[in-house]
Formats: C-alpha cells, sequence, structure tokens
C-alpha cells in the first residue's frame, strides 16, 4: 500500500493494509516522536529491588522507635502525638518524601540537567511516596484528628492508592500492547491513518462498481482521479496504483454483489467508525469467522479484494485498541495529579497552623 513495505506482508493483489501504520510512523510528522519513546516505561522489576531495602531500612527502625516511645515515652498514655518529637520527625519525613515525589514533574521537564536518571526518579516517586503514609501515620499516633487532618489523610490514601494503580497499569498494558497492536503507531497520527484506511477500503471495494447507482464513466474518472491523489502522496506503490487502475477498468467485477452488500452494511460503516452497536462488526471474536463465510459465498477472484478488505478492518482494530489503552496508560493522572497539588497544599497549611497554635501556646 505505501512505499517500503515488506514483501512477505503483501496479499495476492499486492495491497499492504497490515502494515499501513508501519509507513506513516516512518513519515512522522514534526514535533511527534515514536510511540514507543512517548509510552510510559515503569516495570516494577529487579530494578526496584534496592528501592524496597531503602523501605525497609527507614520502616523498620521509625517503627521500633513509635514502638518504644509509645510504650515508655513521655506520651506512654496516650500514645504518640504528632506535637511531640517523635511526631514531628515523623511528619518531618513524610512530608519530605511527599515533596521529593513532587519534584519528579520539574525533574521530566530539566532532562538535561544532570539530577539523575528519570527512571530512578520515578522509581524513587513511588516507594518514597508510599513511606510517606505510613511515616504520616506515625506522625499521626495513627489518630485522625480534626477535619483538616481527615482531609489531608484521604487525599493521601487516594494519592498512594492511584500512583500504584498507575504502576501496575504501566506494567502491565505495555506488553499487553506490544502483542495485541504489532502496527503500533504514533498516537498523534492515528486519526490520520484511520482515514487513509478509509481511502484504502474505498480503493478496494471500487472493484464492485459504483455503490451509489452513479454513472459508470464519471464514477470510474473519480476514482481514478482519488487513486492518482494517493500515489501523489506517496500512500501507494506505482506498482499498487497500477493494480487499482486496473481493477477499476474492469469494474464492476462478475459475482461483486454480495461483496458490494457487504461492504456497504457492515465493512464501511465499521472502518468509518459509524457501525452500529448491534453490527454484525461489533463482535470481534466472530469477524475471522464472517469473513471465511463470505469467502465461500464469492467467486475466487475476488478473493483478494475480500482479504485487504479484513486486513483493512484488522489494522482499525488495533488503532482503535491502541487508543483506548493509551488513555489508561494515561488517564489516571488526572486523578492523580491534581489530588497531588491539593495534598501538597493541605500538608503545607497543616505545617503553618501546627507551628502557629504551638508558638501561641507557647507564649
Amino acid at each position: 500500500m505505501l512505499t517500503a513495505m515488506p514483501n512477505q506482508n503483501k496479499t495476492s493483489s499486492g495491497c499492504h493494509p497490515a502494515n499501513f501504520c508501519l509507513n506513516l510512523r516512518q513519515k512522522s510528522v514534526p514535533g511527534t516522536t515514536p510511540a514507543t519513546a512517548r509510552r510510559p516505561a515503569m516495570r516494577i522489576d529487579r530494578t526496584h529491588r534496592p528501592w524496597l531495602r531503602l523501605s525497609l531500612i527507614l520502616l523498620i527502625p521509625a517503627a521500633g522507635w513509635y514502638i518504644v516511645d509509645a510504650l515508655h515515652g513521655g506520651a506512654a498514655l496516650n500514645g504518640p502525638s504528632g506535637a511531640s518529637i517523635t511526631g514531628i520527625v515523623f511528619g518531618s519525613i513524610g512530608l519530605a518524601f511527599m515533596i521529593y515525589a513532587a519534584l519528579l514533574g520539574a525533574r521530566k521537564r530539566l532532562r538535561s540537567v544532570p539530577l539523575g536518571r528519570t527512571q530512578w526518579w520515578m522509581r524513587g516517586h513511588l516507594w518514597l511516596g508510599t513511606l510517606a503514609l505510613f511515616f504520616v501515620w506515625l506522625h499521626a499516633g495513627f489518630h485522625l484528628g480534626g477535619s483538616l487532618t481527615l482531609w489531608t489523610m484521604i487525599l493521601l490514601y487516594v494519592v498512594v492508592a492511584s500512583g500504584w494503580f498507575g504502576a501496575l497499569l504501566q506494567h502491565f498494558l505495555p506488553e499487553y500492547l506490544t502483542h495485541q497492536v504489532p502496527n503500533e503507531t504514533i498516537y498523534d497520527q492515528i486519526p490520520l491513518v484511520l482515514h487513509h484506511l478509509q481511502d484504502e477500503a474505498d480503493d478496494v471495494a471500487a472493484i464492485c462498481g459504483p455503490l451509489n447507482s452513479e454513472p459508470l464513466e464519471s464514477w470510474r474518472a473519480q476514482r481514478a482521479s482519488a487513486i492518482m491523489d494517493r500515489e501523489r502522496g506517496e500512500l501507494i506503490t506505482s506498482r499498487r496504483r497500477e493494480e487499482l487502475l486496473t481493477a477499476l477498468k474492469a469494474a464492476p467485477a462478475v459475482g461483486s454483489g454480495e461483496l458490494r452488500r457487504f461492504y456497504v452494511h457492515d465493512l464501511k460503516p465499521y472502518i468509518r467508525g459509524e457501525a452500529p452497536s448491534d453490527s454484525a462488526m461489533a463482535n470481534v471474536r466472530r469477524i475471522p469467522l464472517l469473513f471465511e463465510q463470505k469467502r465461500n459465498l464469492l467467486p475466487e477472484a475476488l478473493h483478494p479484494a475480500l482479504k485487504d478488505l479484513e486486513q483493512i478492518c484488522n489494522e482499525r482494530r488495533q488503532l482503535i485498541l491502541q487508543k483506548r489503552i493509551h488513555h489508561w496508560l494515561h488517564g489516571w493522572l488526572f486523578v492523580h495529579i491534581p489530588i497531588s497539588m491539593a495534598l501538597l497544599a493541605l500538608a503545607v497549611v497543616h505545617v503553618f497552623l501546627a507551628i502557629k497554635y504551638s508558638t501561641i501556646k507557647h507564649f
């Protein structure tokens, strides 16, 4: 279909729908980056072990200190409070971890500054952000206190939970995407690729003749002009152009009525994203069977065109799946980031009020 296409994936008609995205990806739009480069990279693997060990090194002594202070310290009767030395130390550590986690966004924007690898910051963001929750528990003595403390804790729970949810998504979904979408393309170019797939499908279906009872000669002239435009745009090869034009001159092919009905009623709405929910193409698992049934009804001369249309449908399915996975990979940030900012703001207010009231109490 496009230039520089691998021959092993070519159908008998010379069409390469399954490789359509690969060629558009090579012609990337200025300002865009490859899909794999823009995909979040955060796998929970052995590279997290140092952070796990550090977390245990920090948490176990802190828990021991809290227990000793709760049983034998000055606040043994009611347990440590946020205003005690123990509480202040734990609260300061928890706040420091939250600030570190919040600096990840700044680190990503300062890639040229030698502040350590972004991957290192991301792992620290996950583990130290989680540790912040435990140190805040120790800071508060496992008491929620007033409404400000309550809402601060609620936001902290949401931030930590959404952070781990996002980490798990980034661990599992990229590998799933690699297996399910072998022809992954640049995300920003998916609408463009879908549009070109529609044009390719119309060119393939032209073997059936006019779809709307147009005069044959004027329809052929219009279709030929569209095919030539696609070649000038380097969307198809000259060989593919000649194949399409040859099929166009012989259209409508003998016995193409069934293929025309299939394309108009099922394939074209699906490829254009206009198929109703009860369409025969709505069930992805049934699509191969549906094409096999049509193949048994069509003359052998039309099998290559049917195969091309099947590949185009598979390509569209992959692109829609890529969009859905992209939304999952990035959508959780619309919850995580704003709530993280609100949490940091409440934490600052909490510290300010604690210092203010402790100063008033002292005087």
